[in-house]
């Protein structure tokens, strides 16, 4: 199985943003064979919606924790900036 793309988390960097059509593709492809494996019977999809809410928690909390994070970091480029 193919690893997700590991993406800098550094400050002043747009690369989140840069990998998002890469990292969309291999959701996608993810997201594509668990539809694929489960469609057949309703005890293979009643697994997959069991953990839906759970997984989408989890998602909205770090994307939250991830937008602190880069108005954090685009201040502190800020501050940088106006030092130089």
């Amino acid at each position: 199985m193919k690893d997700f793309v590991q993406v800098s988390t550094s400050p002043c960097n747009n690369s989140n943003k840069d990998n998002a059509g890469s990292r969309y593709k291999d959701m996608c492809r993810v997201l594509f064979r668990i539809a694929t494996r489960t469609a057949e019977y309703e005890k293979t999809i009643l697994i997959v919606k069991k953990f839906e809410d759970k997984i989408m928690q989890e998602v909205e909390a770090c994307l939250k924790n991830i937008v602190l994070e880069e108005r954090k970091s685009e201040t502190d480029c800020e501050t940088l900036s106006h030092k130089i």
